[in-house]
Formats: C-alpha cells, sequence, structure tokens
C-alpha cells in the first residue's frame, strides 16, 4: 500500500520562509546586546577600541617617566599669537611685499620648527635642502603641464625677496596653473596657481615659521 506523500502548499512555504528570516534576524539583533569577548567577529568592527566618550579626555596613557609642564616656551606660544598676525592675510599684495621683517622672534625652536613644517609641506617639491631637488615625478608632472618647475629656493633671486613677499608667495601661491583641456568646468580652475596656497592649511604664525626656514636656507 503506498502512503501518499502530501507537499506542501505554496503559501506554507512562504510563511515558514518568512518565519525563519524573522528568527535570523532576531538572533543577529540579540547577539549585539552581549557583552564580553565575540567568538566570531564577521565584521572588524570597534568592539575593544578605548572609545572616548563626550565630555572625557584622551584615554591613552602616559609613558613611564613622563613629567607634565604647563608650558616650555616654544613654538606653541608663537601660534598662540596669531590674533595678532591674521592681519597680514588682509593686506594687498603691494603691501604685504612692503613688509622686510618678520614678525615674530625667531628662535632655534621656532627654526626647528619651520623645518619640520618645511619637511612636511614643502620639501617633496623644493627638495628637503631647499635646493629644488625634490620629488623627480613632481618636476615631470610640472615640466608635463607647461609650469615652472619648483624653485631653488637658497638661490640669491628668492633670498632677495622680503619676509613679506615671501609670506604673500607661501600664503597665496605663485604661478598661473593652465586650465586643463578636460576639465568639464573651467571657471572652476580661476585662480588656482600651481604652488598651493597654504594660506589654507596653514596658520599665520606657521607660514611666517616658514620664511624664517627659508632665510636659513640661504645661510
Amino acid at each position: 500500500m503506498q502512503r501518499a506523500i502530501r507537499t506542501l502548499s505554496w503559501p506554507t512555504r512562504r510563511v515558514g520562509v518568512i518565519a525563519l528570516a524573522i528568527v535570523a534576524v532576531a538572533v543577529i539583533a540579540l547577539t549585539g546586546c552581549s557583552t564580553g569577548a565575540y567568538p566570531v567577529d564577521f565584521f572588524q568592527e570597534m568592539h575593544y577600541s578605548p572609545a572616548v566618550r563626550k565630555q572625557e579626555g584622551p584615554s591613552m596613557s602616559v609613558r613611564p617617566g613622563t613629567v607634565a609642564f604647563n608650558s616650555g616656551g616654544g613654538p606653541e606660544e608663537q601660534l598662540n599669537a596669531d590674533l595678532r598676525l591674521e592681519h597680514f592675510d588682509l593686506m594687498p599684495d603691494s603691501e604685504l611685499n612692503a613688509v622686510d621683517g618678520n614678525p615674530i622672534v625667531v628662535t632655534p625652536d621656532v627654526l626647528e620648527y619651520g623645518d619640520f613644517l618645511f619637511q612636511r609641506n614643502c620639501a617633496m617639491c623644493h627638495g628637503a635642502a631647499g635646493d629644488g631637488e625634490g620629488l623627480l615625478q613632481v618636476t615631470i608632472a610640472f615640466e608635463a603641464a607647461g609650469v615652472n618647475v619648483p624653485k631653488n629656493l637658497t638661490e640669491d633671486d628668492t633670498q632677495a625677496r622680503t619676509a613679506g613677499d615671501l609670506y604673500r608667495i607661501i600664503s597665496r601661491g605663485n604661478g598661473d596653473f593652465p586650465v586643463p583641456g578636460w576639465a568639464s568646468n573651467p571657471s572652476a580652475w580661476e585662480g588656482e596657481t600651481n604652488m598651493p596656497q597654504f594660506a589654507r592649511l596653514l596658520s599665520p604664525a606657521e607660514r611666517w615659521m616658514l620664511v624664517a626656514h627659508i632665510r636659513e636656507l640661504g645661510n
């Protein structure tokens, strides 16, 4: 005697699939409510990171033997003087070019920080020693674009510029950048320079520190 095999109808199977999906979602959601170690991390999430919450200070431990201090009298004090230096950014080019002398006190710490800024922002084009021997691919890119290659900052024509002129070039860039032929919006390229405008990246005090360092390169 053959037993009749009954198959589930499609509505019944659909209900079963939906029920299984709901159970699976519930199980996954419940795993996020537990604490402690996770036997399997399906995603690289921030389960164990030392997160810093609102109104909390950094939670990183200091190194053994660290001595706390309020101020060392270094470049940070010059950085805090930005408010009295911002007026240089409001000067027209002709007036800024006439500024002869650095408004910040040039100390060994200022020169050291100026060198740090130069290596991070300028050396790839002008070379670590400011001699124009930067990265080869940068020079090739400048030549391919039809613009002047980065200058040797130790040469007389650069060193003869006033401090304000150097600050202007650092702040507002230098050299016209031709609009690329592939540009779909040429007007967006207007005012761009082949040397970056570091007023967008560095504070006034940091730019004056770069001026001090460039002067030092010529010595």
